[in-house]
């Protein structure tokens, strides 16, 4: 089926589901947050943790490009980045800084909760 669509389609798609993961990103970061500001933790903690974990070591891999950016433009997206969509431009351009740095925040207090 995927091979009949249109490219413009295909790129649709692709977006669609970037926004979705972008959005279970950034739930999964905030996630870690609440559990290490209130020590409060959930089995979607570890899975939150683990999730964000695996992907900032394919950005790192990939020179801080997603892979999906890369598939919409391939099939022709002018840009096939999505957090445009999702928050304003200031953040958007340092998305990964402001996740990331969110991300890493929160993993070192859930460390710093579950060893003291």
């Amino acid at each position: 089926m995927w091979h009949r669509l249109a490219n413009d389609r295909k790129v649709v798609l692709i977006k669609g589901f970037h926004i979705f993961m972008v959005l279970l990103f950034m739930a999964a970061v905030a996630l870690c947050a609440y559990s290490a500001i209130t020590g409060v933790f959930f089995k979607l903690t570890w899975g939150g943790l683990g999730l964000v974990l695996v992907e900032g070591l394919v950005l790192i891999s990939r020179g801080w490009v997603c892979p999906l950016t890369d598939l919409a433009e391939h099939y022709g997206a002018e840009n096939g980045s999505v957090t445009q969509y999702l928050m304003p431009r200031w953040m958007s351009d340092k998305a990964f800084e402001i996740w990331g740095a969110a991300y890493v925040v929160s993993a070192l207090g859930i460390l710093a909760r579950v060893i003291f």
